[in-house]
């Protein structure tokens, strides 16, 4: 056998299965590294925590366990594991190609819709070998849930009586990995043998089958034109590397946050068609926990997590179709998204290499590197893109590249337009720095409270400094001090399972420092960003059109709605407001009126009924959120009032260095002792505790008129908010307020209100909220962004505009789609088409695609 495939006992380390399978006996001088990267069936480099996200079953906090998960071993032959490839990187490619093969035939197999698995291959050993954490739980194809108790035997290695004789069988698994072996080891051959293929006098390679189609796809038979040749290709390559590195940002974004996501699904709690998230379900049920014990009043801590995670389970069961559902459409997206990494990977591994050919030419000749022949679509959409990821560096390149272009007259200049479209992203980064400066701000009175996953459970520094409280004091008990003078046994045997608090706390120091320096990374990134963004529009000729105003997207103006809310910035939100009423009406912004909010100019266009809906139906939800959350802020605030002097801050002590946990409590001074008593406390105080106090009572101060300045601009904010919402109200004969229009909230409004009417001990505001939710009906909600573009014009759409670029420059189609000829459904109805034409096209001449899109701008020329 080439490949032998076994299962193997539940081993590992204490940490889990990954983390064995990740770090366990790593020789680094064949593998290289102190860690080993992960693979899954659509991602090729995850880290061990993105792994145990994605092997977790249901929603949960805690790692997979080791008990929940399948260890197979696939091994090969170090004869056939040479053959896979010219070099280390190649052969590790193809060994992750035989194992999803043989994955994918396991789970035709069993019948699953889609099997959950993460590999890591091991050179640790003669034997090259891949070691598979599988998750039993899996949905068949008609999306019940399943779990395999065992490997299926047909699938492993076996003997069967055949014709009465006992006959060994492979099984499927191996099978499948052979099968998918045999077929690289000929594909590698035949690279080889087209690499030694016989060559002329002149160097030329001499072709030996004129018909075939493996013919190097990037050349052109006729190269009359180097340097347009050489300008497609720059290009060409710069669009793959583009679009491959796209959808693996995307399949990241599923790994690390697909938990987030929402989608539609049937809430069995409220009876409702929803969009909801698997973060969103396990939330509720965590706050539905809290509220249940809080009523027991429970003290023993195993019991009251014992019975928190079995609320919690119960409740998640309830919706086990919902999260099913929600799992199952991660799952197609992530395939969907490695399909088109693999098309477009394999599209840039043709580009790639004649670029580089072209570049290294130009640098050793020390001439300048031509200039890539990109339309201004694609500068514009590489540009967004590189912004959004404050890739400051690749902003720079291409704004080089529109110079030159331009310079050329291959591209026109920015427009009014164009520059109103930075203006937009220009607003959108200045609040998104404001917001990272106040994050670093408040991380340092986060850190104490800030939790993070460490050996299956949540931790924190405060929960920590606790837990060292409560062992201190049973510790230090008469039972415990008579049981240590006996030598009881069970004593001794409980401090040998005593919880390693000194080594979780020195794991939460490290997370929290990567936090920071996360944060700090960000923040420095946001900055060069912003300032790249402003040094763009000042070069930019001001013309004799508006080019201070701003030209948002659907995405922006949620997105500075969500900021301005969270950074209680009134200005901002009320400008937010009349720029999503001009968005949906489509109302032109009125010359010198772009900074300043003015209510009239808007209300006064004339709308449609739809428009007039979503309007009002954002408007009354708006001033909800904010009541509500002004609600919050003045409860926050009273509470803090009140147990200002219990509440415990981090001082710095400044002859160990080290951070403790005190209260104001803790450093005044005894009000309960004699006069006497307290003159002697005051002349034998130390200067620490007096220097403890003082910065104690520095913060306390800081803290309260930081609470009072929020709680002010949320109150700015609700009236804002009321004032619009004002004009979709009526009062009856009795004076009740009636509201003429009903509420239109996000999915993530939906989750925050129905959080605040469980937490809340105002009754009046639980019915309100109540209410408030039943006017929706069984309205499924969409975000913001969403219900903001079912109103943006066509070319506002991003994705056909990206979808329309794939299709001129990989059809060899240069003609632009003219704006205003399909209509809407139409438009809708092509992107398929289009997205079927990008997975089944390629340029086998990229330089005759350049020749036509140069005639074509010379014909547009012409006509000028």
């Amino acid at each position: 056998m080439k490949v032998i495939v076994s299962v193997q006992s539940k081993r590992g380390s204490s940490r889990g299965l990954v983390h064995y399978v990740a770090h366990s006996k790593i020789d680094q001088q064949k593998e290289g590294s102190t860690t080993r990267e992960l693979f899954t069936g659509f991602a090729d480099s995850i880290d061990v925590t993105h792994a145990n996200k994605l092997l977790k079953s249901g929603v949960t906090n805690r790692r997979p366990s080791n008990d929940e998960l399948h260890h197979l071993v696939l091994s090969l032959k170090p004869e056939d594991y040479e053959k896979l490839g010219v070099d280390e990187k190649d052969r590790i490619k193809s060994v992750k190609e035989i194992v999803r093969s043989a994955m994918t035939k396991f789970e035709q197999a069993v019948g699953a819709e889609n099997l959950t698995w993460a590999a890591s291959v091991h050179r640790n050993t003669n034997n090259p070998h891949v070691h598979i954490a599988l998750q039993k739980e899996y949905f068949d194809n008609e999306l019940n849930r399943k779990s395999l108790s065992k490997i299926p035997r047909d699938c492993l290695p076996h003997y069967e009586l055949i014709r009465g004789e006992k006959t060994f069988v492979a099984g499927e698994l191996i099978e499948a990995a052979s099968q998918k072996l045999d077929e690289i080891v000929l594909e590698k051959a035949a690279e080889i043998s087209r690499i030694n293929r016989p060559v002329d006098r002149d160097g030329k390679e001499r072709e030996t089958d004129p018909d075939a189609r493996d013919k190097k796809r990037l050349e052109i038979a006729n190269k009359t034109d180097k340097n347009s040749y050489e300008r497609g290709v720059l290009a060409t390559a710069i669009l793959t590397k583009f679009f491959m590195e796209r959808s693996l940002g995307n399949l990241d974004s599923i790994v690390e946050a697909g938990h987030k996501r929402r989608y539609v699904i049937f809430d069995a709690l409220t009876q409702q068609k929803r969009r909801m998230s698997l973060d969103d379900l396990e939330r509720r049920a965590a706050e539905h926990a809290s509220l249940a014990l809080r009523k027991l009043k429970l003290k023993d801590a195993a019991s009251i997590a014992e019975y928190r995670r079995s609320l919690i389970d119960a409740e998640l069961e309830q919706n086990s179709n919902g999260i099913r559902r929600i799992r199952t459409i991660l799952l197609k997206t992530a395939s969907k998204e490695q399909r088109s990494h693999s098309h477009w990977e394999s599209l840039h591994n043709l580009a790639g290499p004649e670029a580089k050919k072209i570049r290294d030419h130009f640098r050793k000749q020390n001439q300048k590197l031509p200039t890539p022949s990109l339309t201004k679509d694609e500068l514009d959409v590489l540009q967004e893109k590189s912004i959004s990821d404050r890739d400051v560096r690749a902003v720079n390149y291409f704004e080089r590249i529109r110079k030159d272009l331009v310079a050329r007259h291959d591209i026109p200049p920015r427009t009014a337009d164009d520059i109103q479209i930075l203006r937009a992203v220009q607003t959108v980064q200045d609040l998104q720095l404001q917001f990272r400066l106040s994050q670093l701000k408040t991380f340092a009175g986060r850190r104490q409270i800030m939790k993070f996953e460490i050996s299956g459970e949540m931790w924190s520094l405060a929960k920590i400094d606790q837990a060292v409280r409560n062992d201190s004091k049973t510790s230090s008990g008469v039972i415990s001090k008579i049981r240590k003078i006996l030598g009881n046994k069970s004593d001794r045997g409980h401090d040998s399972l005593r919880v390693p608090y000194a080594e979780i706390h020195r794991d939460l120091i490290e997370k929290i420092e990567i936090d920071r320096h996360g944060l700090e990374r960000e923040l420095a990134k946001e900055k060069k960003s912003v300032k790249t963004i402003e040094e763009i529009c000042k070069r930019e000729p001001a013309s004799g059109e508006n080019t201070s105003a701003a030209n948002y997207s659907a995405w922006q103006l949620a997105e500075i709605e969500s900021l301005a809310f969270q950074l209680r910035v009134p200005e901002a939100y009320e400008q937010n407001w009349l720029d999503q009423k001009r968005f949906i009406t489509q109302t032109a912004i009125p010359n010198g009126q772009h900074d300043k909010p003015d209510r009239s100019s808007v209300k006064e266009q004339p709308k449609t009924s739809t428009q007039e809906n979503v309007i009002a139906g954002r408007a009354v939800a708006r001033e909800v959120i904010c009541q509500m959350e002004f609600k919050k802020m003045s409860e926050n605030l009273l509470r803090f009032q009140k147990s200002k002097h219990l509440e415990k801050f981090v001082v710095l002590d400044e002859k160990t260095g080290e951070s403790k946990l005190v209260s104001l409590r803790d450093a005044e001074f005894r009000r309960n002792g004699s006069i006497f008593d307290q003159a002697i406390e005051y002349i034998t105080e130390s200067s620490e505790r007096r220097r403890t106090r003082n910065t104690l009572k520095t913060i306390v101060k800081e803290k309260e008129s930081a609470l009072k300045h929020e709680a002010r601009l949320t109150k700015e904010l609700l009236q804002i908010a009321s004032e619009e919402a004002g004009d979709y109200k009526k009062s009856n004969l009795f004076g009740r307020t009636i509201l003429t229009h009903s509420p239109i909230f996000t999915p993530k409004e939906t989750a925050a209100v129905e959080l605040r009417i469980k937490r809340t001990e105002d009754r009046s505001e639980a019915v309100r909220l109540n209410q408030m939710l039943q006017l929706t009906g069984d309205s499924v909600g969409a975000s913001l962004a969403m219900i903001l573009a079912n109103f943006a014009p066509n070319k506002e759409l991003g994705e056909l505009r990206e979808t329309e670029i794939i299709q001129r420059r990989f059809s060899g189609d240069p003609e632009p789609r003219q704006e205003n000829q399909r209509s809407d459904k139409h438009d809708k109805a092509n992107r398929s088409e289009v997205s079927h034409e990008m997975n089944t096209t390629l340029p086998e001449r990229p330089v005759e695609i350049e020749h036509k899109s140069r005639d074509h701008i010379d014909h547009q020329r012409a006509g000028r």
